[in-house]
Parts: structure tokens; C-alpha cells; sequence
């Protein structure tokens, strides 16, 4: 079914738990969106964070005061995405994590492709950064096919095409409402899962070269 909205309302879902060291830089790319202020809304799931991630937040939230954070007792990432799912208000509902950097056009890009009617979840090339020498050899191999194998979304940039799976989908609340919420027995690969019902359900996932 195509969006008629024009400019789409949009749920942004981030589930952390102790992103100190990189959920201001998370926020910050969120904040930083080519997509208009005012049709954009912003939920946290925080899974009880034992470090500054609570307070960090909240010094965000001084200057955004329309941030809404949840509590997340569970403490993982399907739990957190079903709290988020059923509170948000969007036409399409992105996924965010907290130690994740996105685009200034990621938003306005995810929606142009949603708009057309043609796909059901979309997403992009994610590049994987290490911080240090071991970290920079382990993101050198979850780039490579012979770390990851036919993961298209770490190896390929430059393509648009269809995909099993991509990273922080972007999801039109119709695929949402046919095939439910996360599986909340599952602490990994819940996105895989997830993906992989909306395929079943007949649904389309894009791996975009603009996102």
C-alpha cells in the first residue's frame, strides 16, 4: 500500500542499555536529520543502564524536552522494540541503536523509498568502525565476505536491490500491523527473525545505495 502522506509522520525506536561512551553521538546524528522537526518523534527503551546513559539523556532532554524515555526491565533489544512499537504514533517506525552514527539524510531517504508502495522495510550499507588495532582487524572482517559471507548490507555499497535482511529498518506501519511484534524469547538475531516474517508474509526488504 503506498504512503499518501507527503511528508510522513515518523517514530525514530532506540533500544539501549549502557551506551555512555556513544549515545550522545547517536543522539546528536539523530537530531542532525534532514527531515522536518515537527514530524519526527523520538523514543527511548533504556533496559536499566548502570552507567551516565540515563544522564546523558536526560541532559538531551533540557533542550528536547519531546525525547520520551521508557523503561525496559527486561533489558534487551525485542523487549525494548515491542514497549517503543506500541507507543509510537509514526507512519513509519525506524530502528536506531544506541551506538550507531546515521546519515543526515537517513530519515528523508528511508521515506522516499517507503512512499513509492514497492517495499515494505528498506536500509542501508553499514560500515563497521573499530576504536582500536583489535577492533580495526574485527571490523575489517565483518566487512568482508569471508568474515560474513553473503551478507549484502556489510559488503556491497553502491547497490539497491532486494535483501533478506538490512540493519536500523525502516518499517511502514502496514508491514508492522501484519506481522506483529518482536520475537521476545529471542536475545540476538532478533532482526534477522523479524525480517524474515515480513518476507513470508509476502513483504519486500531494500537495501538502498542512498542510505
Amino acid at each position: 500500500m503506498q504512503i499518501t502522506n507527503s511528508i510522513p509522520f515518523v517514530s525514530i525506536l532506540i533500544p539501549i542499555r549502557n551506551e555512555a561512551a556513544y549515545i550522545e553521538a547517536c543522539l546528536n546524528a539523530v537530531f542532525a536529520q534532514e527531515y522536518p522537526e515537527d514530524q519526527i518523534e523520538i523514543l527511548i527503551a533504556d533496559g536499566r543502564s548502570e552507567d551516565r546513559t540515563q544522564q546523558i539523556i536526560q541532559d538531551f532532554r533540557k533542550d528536547h524536552p519531546f525525547i520520551q524515555v521508557f523503561d525496559n526491565p527486561e533489558k534487551i533489544v525485542s523487549t525494548g522494540l515491542n514497549r517503543l512499537i506500541n507507543r509510537s504514533k509514526g507512519e513509519i517506525l525506524i530502528r536506531v541503536d544506541g551506538h550507531c552514527k546515521i546519515a543526515p539524510d537517513y530519515v528523508r531517504n528511508c521515506v522516499k523509498h517507503l512512499q513509492g508502495g514497492h517495499v515494505d522495510g528498506v536500509g542501508g550499507a553499514m560500515q563497521s568502525i573499530g576504536e582500536d588495532y583489535v577492533s580495526q582487524v574485527i571490523a575489517l572482517a565483518m566487512s568482508s565476505k569471508f568474515g560474513v559471507g553473503d551478507s549484502a548490507f556489510r559488503t556491497e555499497v553502491g547497490r539497491t536491490k532486494l535483501v533478506d535482511t538490512v540493519p536500523f529498518p525502516a518499517y511502514t506501519r502496514e508491514i508492522i500491523s501484519k506481522v506483529g511484534l518482536y520475537d521476545e524469547d529471542l536475545v540476538r538475531n532478533q532482526d534477522d527473525e523479524y525480517n524474515y516474517r515480513i518476507r513470508k508474509a509476502g513483504g519486500k526488504i531494500l537495501l538502498a545505495s542512498d542510505i
